[in-house]
């Protein structure tokens, strides 16, 4: 799921000029700026948002909501200052939410500011290309993805009651 994301915010109008890629690889691959880097993280899994949803899709109907899972991703950001760091980080949240639709789908967490040469010392990045003048930024990002137990539908020929 958080890889479709990632392909949906990559067709994105307003994203179309910020270079991104998803996993951990391309952290000391950042050749131009602005660039995204989606690193899937810790996902936690929790009950669901209903115990019984019945959708008929036609052979198939969504019967039992088994859990929910919570995709864990952080949003390694670059860019060249803190002003265009700024326009960056909202333009990513309000894409997000276009992408997602609904903020009951995703959460945004905790944003962490560096420059590049602090996101390398920390260990976060082994890139050569970042330079002591790059703004990095850390966005966690947990995005709710349920999961459904998908039984063949079955129709009711007959029907037998019994009386006492």
């Amino acid at each position: 799921m958080l890889y479709e994301i990632y392909e949906d915010m990559l067709g994105h109008p307003n994203l179309l000029h910020v270079q991104q890629h998803f996993g951990s690889e391309y952290l000391h691959r950042i050749t131009a700026y602005p660039s995204i880097v989606w690193v899937p993280g810790k996902d936690n899994y929790d009950d669901p948002y209903g115990d019984r949803i019945p959708i008929d899709y036609g052979t198939h109907q969504q019967f039992d909501s088994c859990y929910l899972r919570k995709a864990g991703c952080k949003l390694h950001l670059y860019h060249k200052d803190y002003k265009e760091m700024e326009i960056l980080i909202n333009t990513l949240h309000n894409c997000l939410y276009d992408v997602l639709i609904s903020h009951g789908n995703f959460a945004i967490g905790d944003g962490v500011w560096r420059t590049g040469n602090e996101y390398q010392q920390a260990g976060k990045s082994e890139s050569k290309q970042i330079s002591e003048n790059t703004v990095a930024y850390l966005q966690d990002l947990t995005v709710f993805v349920p999961i459904y137990r998908l039984l063949p539908a079955a129709r009711v020929d007959t029907t037998n009651v019994t009386t006492n």
